[in-house]
């Protein structure tokens, strides 16, 4: 679905660019664009699917990747954008009035699209860019709908979205942009803004959105009847462990060796990572080595080796965490995933919750349900992840929707024994993606912990 909704200036080519953007805009700025994506979707029936009676533009306080809220390059972009995006919205007519606003107190229309900056990279300071590679930005934000009709009503959230843009800041020339000697950085950020307002009203101005969804949900529920998709921790060696000094990748191993990964039915699953307090300060030293800003930013190593250092279940905001430190419950981070061509990901929360359970796997029917969950979307590396090389000329999607939950359970049985009785059991974790029941195996042997307090997060 997504794919066909990411815009770009040139056709064909261009649909490499989300793929490859450093090594086909190192020849020049023409090949400029951006692409956007409708990551989650939480309500498909307000979701608008035909021309409404008006729309709000607002920038908010979305930061990502390390950015300074404070800093003039974010508070430029983010005066800029609404305007610039209330433009385009005007100009395709999906929406009958379209009014770009500071701040979202009393914000009039049907609907309200809250942007924010969560990603740039300025390649050169000032002067040339092309040389240095391309600029990055990545927008992203909510679509909130109508304000319900209770007293004291809040919008609703209808849907997330991130747009990624890449500028080499040059001079724009019939459609084209020309750096054939030197691009300026100022520039690519004014032009980025001006490429990720029309990527993403053409995006919202879908008017077959609503029919899409509808087909997908409909497809969902035929997929309910489907066996559960699997997935289970792997044994590890571990080999990074016996390294003097550990760099990004061995972290992100280290982590990814705590982890359960799904099967993947039309490009969706889960992954599940159990998190302890080693895990948790495994993150703690991999974060400062990420440069989150970017994210199309990738580390080939020798050969042209593709080192991936954000692997499934790794988490890069630590801070919902720490309403669990020291309480007697097992903590599960889950991500909930579906495939650029798949998405958007039809999020239903109350689905999600009523089906967590946590049970071993000799006592399937003695299952515990989860006491807390948390959601943190959007992820800010959700478009990170879109595509890897497989090959020359081949592409192999991956996420672009991405879903954080982290999950809280109790460590007694409804009986009052305790559900983990050594660090050698298997446990099954069991939930849902867009309606389809997954089931994720534990074999706590793998963790390689020594004891049971162990698996807690203290």
């Amino acid at each position: 679905m997504c794919v066909r909704r990411t815009v770009r200036l040139f056709g064909l080519l261009v649909a490499l660019l989300v793929a490859y953007p450093d090594s086909l805009l190192a020849a020049g700025g023409w090949l400029d664009g951006a692409g956007c994506f409708v990551l989650d979707v939480y309500d498909p029936s307000l979701y608008p699917a035909e021309k409404r009676a008006g729309l709000s533009v607002t920038s908010s306080s979305l930061q990502g990747g390390g950015l300074d809220p404070a800093s003039a390059i974010v508070q430029r972009l983010n005066e800029a954008f609404p305007q610039a995006l209330a433009e385009e919205l005007l100009d395709r007519g999906f929406f009958s009035s379209v009014k770009a606003m500071v701040g979202n107190d009393n914000v009039p229309g049907n609907y309200v699209i809250e942007a924010g900056v969560v990603g740039a990279i300025r390649r050169g300071r000032s002067g040339s860019v092309v040389f240095r590679g391309p600029d990055h930005m990545r927008i992203g934000g909510r679509l909130l709908g109508p304000v319900s009709a209770e007293p004291g009503g809040v919008r609703p959230l209808v849907a997330d979205w991130e747009c990624v843009g890449v500028s080499s800041g040059g001079w724009a020339f019939l459609g084209l942009e020309l750096a054939p000697i030197a691009g300026n950085s100022d520039r690519a950020a004014t032009n980025n803004v001006r490429y990720i307002a029309k990527a993403l009203a053409m995006t919202l101005s879908d008017k077959d959105m609503g029919k899409d969804l509808a087909k997908k949900a409909a497809d969902n529920a035929q997929d309910a009847s489907q066996p559960a998709l699997r997935g289970t921790t792997k044994v590890a060696t571990r080999k990074w462990r016996t390294n003097a000094s550990w760099d990004a990748g061995d972290f992100s191993d280290e982590i990814a060796s705590f982890a359960a990964s799904s099967e993947r039915k039309n490009r969706r699953g889960v992954d599940g990572l159990w998190l302890t307090n080693s895990i948790y300060e495994t993150h703690q030293k991999l974060l400062p080595l990420l440069d989150l800003s970017d994210a199309l930013q990738r580390d080939w190593g020798p050969g042209g080796d593709e080192r991936v250092q954000v692997k499934p279940g790794t988490m890069i905001d630590l801070e919902p965490l720490e309403r669990f430190r020291g309480k007697d419950v097992y903590l599960v981070a889950l991500t909930f995933s579906i495939a650029l061509s798949e998405s958007p990901l039809l999020w239903r929360a109350n689905d999600v919750r009523r089906s967590l359970t946590l049970a071993r796997a000799d006592r399937p029917a003695v299952a515990v349900a989860a006491i807390d969950v948390v959601e943190n979307p959007p992820a800010p590396y959700a478009v990170g992840l879109v595509d890897v090389r497989r090959g020359f000329g081949h592409l192999e999607p991956r996420c672009a929707a991405v879903h954080p939950v982290l999950v809280a359970f109790p460590t007694t049985l409804p009986d009052g024994s305790p559900l983990v009785r050594g660090v050698d059991d298997v446990l099954e974790l069991s939930t849902v993606v867009e309606g389809r029941k997954v089931i994720l195996t534990f074999n706590l042997g793998h963790l390689e912990v020594k004891s049971v307090n162990d698996l807690k997060f203290h």
